[in-house]
């Protein structure tokens, strides 16, 4: 599992690589006056200083110390360039900061507890009803989330964080795609100093066509941001963003599926009382990485196993689906029902109660399913 941990090192080389061949660029275009089949590339921001990103992520202690201004362009720069890099990569040093400073923790989903995290409701959960763990965490899934687009993600970095022109902050989920495994450098070290020779010799023909043979590959790395007013509900914050998306109940955005997790997982931890036995102890994952690497900004990361404490039966495992995205069942006689998040007893009224009581999801009135029936409104595949 600490693998996973690893995928944000690998977005982090492809963060350095594209900000190299951007640097080489703005370099060649000023001493050619050439546009290079680019707009004009400002020698500001991440294009001169993107070497510096590791060393600094590294020696800061606080996230406000992280220095937006050598390491974020400014949005009317990114948004002139003919690429999408910018707009999917553009925080993520700052979250990566944040993570840093702040936490350096991983939790690590079961499948089960994934499973009934994934069959929940989240109805009328406000952001206010959650608990926070920390301001930044990793979260790994056991069953990758599956996309409209084929990719699986098994990784997710939450961090909420506050842009210099944003006080007001946002909650960041970043998804890791499996495929970051396979994912071959950009450019390669060696590369990068050839053409950084040919430019500094001045042979910026030579130059040109090597950084020419490099083109950027889509990054399997899936942002999305939400203005979360502490008061507005959960699922309106959702519906906000994947509102683009003309999918139907089973093909869930990946978005939705990775909030209600990270979300379900919130509140889930809260109903854990202190030292349960399904909360395991913080490991370093270090111990899985292998040997220390001082240019690594994973290697510190810590590991916190969350199980379910309900024991999930086969059968309602396989009921419930993969993602925990259900069919549209019928409350016939036996009938699958959903999770949610309730109030305390006593408390239903109040509206400041937390919503800390979990009611999982289940099959009701198993007793009326016949022997080697199905429940109405599920799929099976006949052979």
């Amino acid at each position: 599992m600490a693998r996973q941990i690893k995928r944000l090192e690998h977005a982090l080389y492809a963060w350095e690589d594209y900000w190299f061949c951007l640097n080489a660029t703005s370099k060649l275009q000023r001493a050619t006056g050439q546009r290079l089949g680019m707009n004009i590339v400002p020698h500001i921001g991440p294009v001169k200083h993107f070497m510096e990103l590791r060393k600094h992520l590294l020696k800061i202690r606080s996230a406000e110390q992280f220095d937006f201004e050598k390491f974020l362009l400014p949005t009317e720069v990114s948004q002139t360039l003919s690429t999408n890099w910018p707009r999917l990569m553009s925080h993520f040093p700052a979250e990566m900061a944040l993570w840093i400073c702040e936490s350096r923790r991983v939790f690590r989903i079961t499948r089960e507890l994934q499973v009934l995290l994934g069959a929940t409701l989240l109805g009328d959960i406000r952001w206010c009803d959650m608990h926070w763990p920390f301001d930044a965490f990793v979260v790994m899934l056991d069953i990758p989330i599956k996309s409209s687009f084929d990719c699986e993600y098994d990784c997710i970095l939450v961090s909420r964080y506050c842009m210099p022109d944003d006080p007001e902050g946002v909650i960041a989920f970043r998804l890791f795609s499996t495929a970051l495994d396979d994912q071959q450098r950009v450019i390669s070290p060696i590369k990068q100093r050839r053409i950084s020779g040919l430019i500094q010799e001045k042979k910026w023909q030579e130059a040109s066509a090597l950084l020419a043979n490099h083109r950027l590959p889509r990054l399997p790395v899936d942002p999305f941001f939400v203005k979360a007013n502490e008061q507005s509900k959960v699922v309106e914050s959702m519906a906000e963003i994947s509102c683009g998306y003309k999918l139907s109940d089973v093909e869930a955005p990946q978005w939705d599926i990775a909030a209600q997790l990270v979300v379900g997982l919130c509140l889930y931890m809260n109903t854990l009382p202190p030292k349960s036995s399904h909360k395991s102890d913080w490991n370093p994952a270090l111990k899985s990485l292998g040997r220390p690497n001082p240019n690594s900004v994973t290697d510190a990361a810590q590991i916190c196993t969350i199980s379910s404490t309900f024991k999930l039966r086969k059968e309602d495992s396989e009921l419930i689906g993969i993602n925990g995205t259900t069919r549209a069942f019928h409350e016939i006689c036996a009938h699958f029902r959903r999770g949610h998040w309730r109030r305390r007893p006593g408390q239903g009224q109040d509206p400041n109660a937390p919503r800390a009581v979990w009611v999982r999801p289940t099959l009701v009135r198993r007793d009326r399913l016949q022997d080697g029936a199905i429940v109405g409104g599920s799929e099976n595949i006949v052979s």
